[in-house]
């Protein structure tokens, strides 16, 4: 048996009675209307009525009047009544108002019509089916909406639902949905629902729901944001943790110039949604439990570095091997170029394998062995560390090493040319193992020059000297030759061109 039915079982019995309709106090504060009132039928010669009690009366409440079919029948200073000595199968308005301490009647209640059983003594005995699916449909801080299920009355159909929360009645709809806005923010309730049909029975409660109003304080702001650039395409952000007592602290959203670009449980972001050389400014708000945003931390801002480069230089150009002897071979190349990040090196390779890491455009490689080929390949590295595509050329060393100096070459001649220049000329030698890679040419047996052709014009003498040449030849093999018989030249002093100085100490002689 529900609350209602006991509550009406434990005050059948009690009569009219009590001090009378209370004086009206016009321009006072009055008490509120009661709420909830609610009854059903006893008898066919008794209804019970309940309500809720007034709390705002001044000095609290003498008393409560009830109305029947507009006339105060009685007044009670308990919050139910039961009529008795009424008419069988009838129906009867009631409303009740509150009188407080001063004699003052507030409003009267909404109204209620319940009729009473029929002669036989029996009327609809059977209450509604229990209301079902009782959900929350919307939560605020300060508000809860419910929604359930209609129930069922064949007998005499359904007058309203009843509204329980924690156990007390907060309200009555003759719909399905209730919205309770007398709740206080992050606070937990617990709903249940009742029928109430047309002849005043109420039905079972329902299952309950348990609601917790929202959280109407945002968390904390984030602090201590920082910004750190790990490269161009990346800014890594961290932050001091946000709290949030009530909800706690559900996540971080991140906002890049102005904009919300990410969202993160922790207190840390990695951003790779950046360009290249490019100003960044950041700010970083927390989301607590409930959906609540706090403001925004305190902008940081980071720059990007410029891209890294990602293209390898060209070949090396101009890949030349010259054959200096059986154990060296000496590479030359062109200079290859990167617009982005220059060059750094180059790596020389012999055979697949690197054997050299030169900055400059030649290497000579020695240690190598008579007879022999060698295949060389030669790349670009620029600054980024990334290596090009590589040139490559052979080259073949001679069969054995030759051992004998070439012969003196003949026919040395010094032409005199002017006071500051003497041409030399001479002929070839020659080496039948290695051949002749150049010549040296010494003067007063001081090396003068090296090179390869068989003359030579000497422009650093001196006018009125004499001067003693010799050459020598220098094979394949890296052997120079005896030095050539000496020739002598003398250079011709330089022509006067100073006139001289005019005659002094003239005089006449008589």
């Amino acid at each position: 048996m529900d609350r209602l039915r006991v509550a009406m079982v434990a005050a059948v019995g009690l009569g009219l009675g009590g001090e009378g309709v209370s004086a009206q106090c016009g321009g006072s504060a009055t008490p509120s209307a009661p709420a909830l009132l609610t009854g059903a039928p006893i008898s066919d010669t008794a209804i019970f009525l309940a309500w809720l009690p007034v709390t705002d009366a001044q000095g609290g409440v003498r008393h409560y009047i009830v109305y029947r079919d507009g006339v105060a029948a009685t007044t009670r200073t308990t919050t139910f009544f039961a009529d008795n000595g009424l008419k069988k199968s009838t129906r009867y308005a009631y409303r009740v108002s509150a009188v407080d301490a001063q004699g003052c009647e507030g409003p009267m209640s909404a109204q209620v019509s319940i009729k009473t059983l029929s002669g036989s003594g029996r009327g609809d005995t059977t209450p509604p089916s229990t209301p079902t699916g009782l959900k929350t449909t919307s939560v605020t801080e300060n508000r809860i909406a419910l929604s359930w299920q209609a129930s069922r009355d064949d007998e005499s159909g359904i007058g309203s639902y009843r509204i329980y929360r924690d156990g007390s009645p907060v309200g009555t709809t003759t719909g399905t949905s209730f919205a309770d806005a007398s709740v206080q923010p992050f606070t937990t309730y617990t709903y249940e629902v009742s029928a109430v049909n047309r002849d005043g029975l109420q039905s079972a409660l329902s299952s309950p729901v348990q609601v917790t109003t929202l959280d109407p304080t945002p968390p904390s702001v984030p602090a201590v944001l920082t910004a750190t650039v790990v490269s161009a395409s990346q800014i890594d952000l961290a932050w001091q943790s946000s709290t949030d007592p009530e909800s706690g602290i559900a996540s971080y959203r991140i906002y890049r110039d102005g904009a919300h670009v990410g969202t993160t449980s922790g207190p840390s972001f990695s951003d790779t949604g950046v360009q290249p050389q490019t100003t960044y400014s950041y700010e970083v708000s927390a989301v607590n439990g409930d959906g609540l945003e706090s403001a925004r931390s305190g902008p940081v801002s980071a720059t990007t570095p410029a891209a890294p480069d990602t293209s390898p230089p060209g070949a090396p150009a101009g890949l030349q091997a010259t054959v200096v002897s059986s154990s060296r071979v000496d590479l030359a190349w062109q200079a290859a170029s990167d617009p982005e990040s220059g060059i750094a090196s180059y790596r020389v390779y012999r055979d697949g394998a690197r054997v050299a890491t030169p900055s400059g455009l030649s290497f000579q490689d020695t240690g190598l062995q008579p007879g022999t080929t060698y295949r060389y390949e030669v790349s670009a590295v620029n600054g980024e560390g990334l290596e090009g595509a590589r040139s490559s050329v052979s080259a073949t060393t001679p069969a054995a090493t030759d051992t004998s100096p070439p012969g003196a070459p003949a026919g040395l001649e010094a032409t005199v040319v002017g006071p500051r220049r003497i041409d030399l000329t001479w002929q070839a030698a020659s080496d039948a193992q290695s051949g002749i890679s150049g010549y040296n040419l010494y003067r007063d047996g001081s090396l003068v020059t090296s090179g390869t052709g068989t003359s030579y014009t000497d422009s650093e003498v001196e006018p009125g000297t004499t001067y003693a040449y010799r050459v020598s030849a220098v094979n394949g093999a890296g052997l120079e030759g005896s030095r050539s018989p000496s020739v002598s030249a003398t250079t011709p002093a330089e022509a006067d061109v100073t006139p001289p100085a005019p005659p002094t100490g003239m005089r006449i002689v008589p």
